[in-house]
C-alpha cells in the first residue's frame, strides 16, 4: 500500500500552519490521511510488536545510507498505530535523565502538591537534585522503583525494570535503568493517554534552551533528553518524544553512542537521525487514546 499521506508544514518550516490549532494544545495543525502505513504490523497489546532490520521495510534502505554517514552505534524507535518499527543496532542501556517521565508522573500521582513544584525543574530543566527529591517522596527505593514501573506498565511497557539500587554512587538509580528504544518509543506512543501525564507533557513542551536540540525544537513535540558516561567515560545521548496529530500520537526514540564519545558528538548524531524521521513522518500512523 502506498504510505500515507501527511502535511507536515508546522513540523518542517517551525512556523505557519497554527491557525486551526488551540494556542495550548501543543498538536501540530495537521490532517493524516486514513491508511496503512508500509512494513510490519503491531500486535495487540498498547506498545504492539517490534521489528528490527526488516530488509522488506521501505525505510530501511534510507536508513543505511543515514547510519553510513554517522560515526556511532545508533538505534531509532517508531512506534505508531502498526506497532514498533525500530532500526539500528544500537537496542538498549542506561536510561539516563528519560527516566524522568514516568518518575515525574508516579510522584504526581502520588501528591500532587509536593511533586507539583519541583516536576517543571526535572523536566525542562532536567535537575538531578529535583529528580531524587521527587524519588525520596515515593518511599523506599523498592517502593519508588515499583511505583514508576507501574507507570511505564500502563503505557504497554511490562518488561523494563527500574533500576532500584545505585549501580554506580556518581549517578541516580532510576536513571541506570536499562530501557531499550523499542519500549521507549511505546510508552512515548501512549503517554498522553495516561492520568497525570497532562503536567509532564506541558513542561515537555517548555523545556530549557540548553535542552532544545533534535526533536525537541520543533513545535508541538513533547521531548526529553538523557545523557550520561560509561564507566570508560563514552558518553550516551538519547532523547524521547511524542508527536501529537489530530488523529492521534506517534512515540518515538532516538540513541547515539558515539565512536568519539564525546557528548556533543552524540547530540549531533541524534539531531541527524531526529532530521531522517522528520523527513519520513509522513510514512507514519497515529494512534489515538482509547475511549
Amino acid at each position: 500500500m502506498k504510505p500515507v499521506a501527511i502535511s507536515i508544514c508546522a513540523l518542517v518550516t517551525l512556523t505557519g500552519c497554527s491557525r486551526n490549532t488551540p494556542a495550548d494544545s501543543g498538536q501540530f495543525a495537521q490532517e493524516i490521511s486514513p491508511g496503512s502505513t508500509t512494513g510490519s504490523s503491531a500486535g495487540t497489546l498498547p506498545g504492539g510488536t517490534s521489528t528490527r532490520g526488516n530488509s522488506g521495510d521501505s525505510l530501511e534502505p534510507s536508513f543505511t545510507e543515514l547510519r553510513s554517514s554517522i560515526p556511532a552505534d545508533v538505534g531509532v524507535a517508531i512506534a505508531d498505530a502498526n506497532g514498533v518499527r525500530a532500526f539500528g543496532s544500537w537496542i538498549e542501556g542506561p536510561a539516563w535523565s528519560t527516566i524522568k517521565i514516568p518518575l515525574s508522573i508516579a510522584a504526581l500521582r502520588h501528591s500532587a502538591e509536593q511533586a507539583s513544584v519541583l516536576v517543571p525543574l526535572a523536566i525542562r530543566d532536567s535537575d538531578n537534585p529535583a529528580a531524587e527529591e521527587l524519588w525520596a517522596q515515593l518511599g523506599e527505593p523498592s517502593e519508588a522503583a515499583q511505583a514508576v514501573a507501574a507507570v511505564l506498565k500502563e503505557g504497554g511497557d511490562s518488561s523494563t525494570v527500574v533500576q532500584s539500587v545505585r549501580t554506580r554512587k556518581e549517578f541516580t538509580a532510576f536513571g541506570q535503568t536499562t530501557w531499550s528504544v523499542d519500549n521507549q518509543a511505546s510508552f512515548m506512543k501512549v503517554l498522553p493517554c495516561l492520568s497525570g501525564s497532562g503536567p509532564v507533557l506541558t513542561d515537555m513542551r517548555q523545556l530549557a534552551d540548553n535542552q532544545r536540540w533534535g526533536l525537541a525544537v520543533r513545535p508541538g513535540v513533547a521531548a526529553k533528553g538523557g545523557w550520561g558516561p560509561s564507566p570508560e567515560g563514552a558518553y550516551l545521548v538519547r532523547q524521547i518524544a511524542t508527536i501529537t496529530a489530530r488523529q492521534g500520537q506517534i512515540g518515538v526514540a532516538l540513541s547515539a553512542l558515539p565512536n568519539d564519545g564525546k557528548f556533543e558528538s552524540g547530540k549531533v548524531h541524534v539531531e541527524k537521525l531526529a532530521e531522517w524521521f522528520e523527513q519520513n513522518l509522513g510514512r507514519f500512523s497515529p494512534q489515538k487514546c482509547p475511549p
